[in-house]
């Protein structure tokens, strides 16, 4: 076996977690427009970490605490009382390696979604590469990534209610 002298136990990192970046003190501001109500701006923020299990997790504040995994790419929602039987206290949310057409179960095998569009789209001046998650079986729900950035789309809904956010900056 070669041996290039480095520690060969250090795992690589996928490439597709830079499409969702999670990091303590990263900001995200939204313009969010809903059937039911005025607009109005959204701040998420990544606040605290929790370790568990041996993964990081990253609070979003209000919302939930997630880590994407560094070989897999995939997004993980934690949940202490309700994860799947194959993965203790967490819900895959989203792959980020799935490519154009990929389909895959999310929330314990509950849902698929599909990569529906890999375009490069303009955020704030920057070309910048995209992934679009389209979610079936939750009615008309979607959220877009862009590399280096994060979610800079994402809408929802079904019937008369809907929502769709815009990240501001």
């Amino acid at each position: 076996a070669l041996s290039s002298g480095q520690n060969s136990s250090l795992s690589q990192v996928n490439e597709y977690t830079r499409y969702y970046p999670l990091k303590e003190g990263n900001v995200w501001v939204y313009y969010v427009g809903t059937s039911f109500g005025p607009p109005y701006k959204l701040r998420k923020a990544v606040t605290t970490t929790l370790v568990t299990g041996g993964h990081k997790y990253y609070y979003i504040n209000g919302y939930y605490h997630y880590r994407v995994d560094s070989l897999s790419a995939n997004v993980y929602q934690y949940y202490p009382t309700g994860g799947c039987p194959w993965s203790n206290n967490e819900r895959m949310i989203d792959s980020l390696s799935m490519r154009l057409n990929d389909t895959a179960w999310r929330n314990c095998g509950t849902s698929l979604f599909t990569c529906i569009d890999t375009n490069i789209r303009t955020v704030f001046t920057n070309q910048v590469r995209t992934k679009h998650f389209r979610y079936y079986g939750e009615g008309n729900v979607g959220n877009v990534y862009a590399r280096d950035i994060g979610i800079v789309s994402a809408y929802g809904g079904s019937g008369q209610n809907f929502y769709a956010m815009e990240l501001l900056g």
